[in-house]
């Protein structure tokens, strides 16, 4: 984001429009889901809520409109922004083809047909945790298995829920850890610390966790043993390859935007030459399929026009200073830095700019208290994931809930989301005395 470090003053009321859009989104989301109503997230559109909210951003601050204007847009336009817009546009479209061959019907019966029926939960969680830690990314990783995961719950008797939170779970493990992730590369460089070292100081609380989170959702699955009566006698390997495609390109490291263009012309030709769709009709489909993204497009573009109107009226400089004045040592100056990535998080809806924003006093105080910085930005890091994949409003948590046919809720994915919350308790009883990265890793000297 540019202009992150701009000379503003700490200043509460900066914060109005996310505030306006935390308490009329998650506040009526909340009341809807204790009222019983069916989808109550769903009831009101982030989007909208998000729109309010930036409506609040222009009449609620002083200075020229055209200024305002100007920083809604630079914000919006953002890199992140566009490129994670233009990644949903190809998601959707991808995903919609799979579906209208069968594609994702095909993978699921296969799953159904190969996996022990009590690890289904458990393999889905695994393969979400090795393509999101190769491509470094945990919206591809949703867009690749998000799919499956439902179909496969669809044919039995595996709660949504907790289908949807494996996903998500696998898709946060990479986010923070892979090598290749922004969030990873930004963290580093935002610290100067190597980034293996980075790798090294998160692998030592993120495997455990991931391990204990695989052997959960077995024991939280139920019995499945019925579900052979549910599987198609045939399988059309053909329709297998697209999603087949998708994964081993994920694995090889590529980048997702590239990964699904070549997904969408692999899965024409199938549609046109095996499956003698008109040529017209899969356009038409591939359409569909953008047309079927733009809630969740909208929404990206008015957080990042939001987010730095908040950022130019001083509302996340009041929460650098306030997190600032609270320091009292090295264990209260790390508390300080996972609640900075925490919170700004929680705010911006993307952990990436999140840390971008937390840096420069993360590094300050990570010097100050004599934090190595590999310490720090590890930190960012995993806090600024964990809450990601916790927030209703976040990019993968609505993607999620999009491919589940918003049969999900986002208060039923979170509460089945045990590797957060393995990773938090790890990092947290590292953060009060518990340090037990010394025992595995040595560490460059910075």
């Amino acid at each position: 984001m540019k202009n992150v470090d701009i000379k503003v003053k700490p200043n509460f009321l900066g914060l109005l429009p996310f505030i306006v859009f935390v308490v009329i989104y998650l506040g009526t989301g909340v009341y809807l889901e204790f009222m019983g109503v069916e989808m109550a997230f769903y009831q009101l559109p982030a989007s909208v809520a998000m729109f309010i909210a930036s409506i609040t951003g222009f009449l609620g601050f002083k200075g020229k409109f055209e200024d305002k204007i100007h920083s809604f847009v630079e914000g919006a336009s953002q890199y992140d922004i566009i490129l994670m817009c233009l990644i949903f546009l190809l998601a959707g479209a991808f995903s919609t083809l799979c579906k209208e061959i069968g594609s994702v019907e095909a993978v699921a019966n296969i799953g159904l047909k190969y996996i022990g029926s009590r690890w289904i939960v458990s393999g889905i969680f695994l393969v979400t945790c090795f393509i999101s830690f190769s491509a470094g990314t945990s919206v591809g990783a949703i867009v690749a298995i998000a799919p499956i995961a439902f179909e496969v719950a669809s044919k039995s008797s595996v709660n949504l829920n907790l289908m949807a939170a494996a996903v998500m779970c696998g898709a946060v493990f990479g986010d923070n850890l892979s090598l290749i992730s922004d969030t990873t590369i930004v963290s580093s460089r935002t610290q100067g610390s190597n980034i293996v070292d980075v790798f090294k100081a998160s692998s030592v609380y993120a495997f455990p966790s991931a391990i204990l989170t695989f052997f959960g959702f077995y024991f939280l699955s139920s019995d499945l043993s019925n579900v052979e009566s549910l599987i198609s006698s045939s399988v059309d390997l053909v329709k297998v390859v697209p999603y087949l495609l998708i994964i081993v390109l994920s694995l090889l490291g590529l980048n997702v935007f590239f990964v699904l263009f070549i997904g969408i012309v692999f899965v024409s030709v199938i549609s046109i030459f095996y499956e003698n769709l008109q040529f017209l009709y899969v356009m038409k489909k591939i359409s569909e399929g953008f047309l079927g993204m733009g809630d969740l497009i909208f929404l990206s573009i008015l957080t990042g026009g939001v987010s730095f109107i908040v950022i130019k009226n001083g509302g996340f400089k009041w929460i650098l200073v306030k997190l600032k004045t609270l320091i009292r040592g090295r264990r209260s100056a790390e508390f300080a830095i996972a609640s900075l990535a925490s919170v700004v998080d929680i705010f911006l809806a993307n952990n990436t700019i999140a840390i971008l924003i937390c840096g420069r006093v993360a590094k300050e105080i990570s010097v100050k208290n004599k934090i190595p910085s590999y310490r720090s930005s590890s930190l960012l890091d995993m806090f600024s994931c964990i809450f990601q994949g916790f927030i209703p409003y976040g990019a993968q948590m609505i993607i999620l809930i999009g491919f589940f046919d918003g049969l999900i809720s986002p208060l039923g994915v979170i509460s089945f989301l045990i590797y957060q919350l393995f990773l938090l308790l790890f990092v947290i009883l590292s953060m009060v005395g518990l340090d037990i990265k010394r025992f595995s890793w040595s560490f460059s000297k910075n």
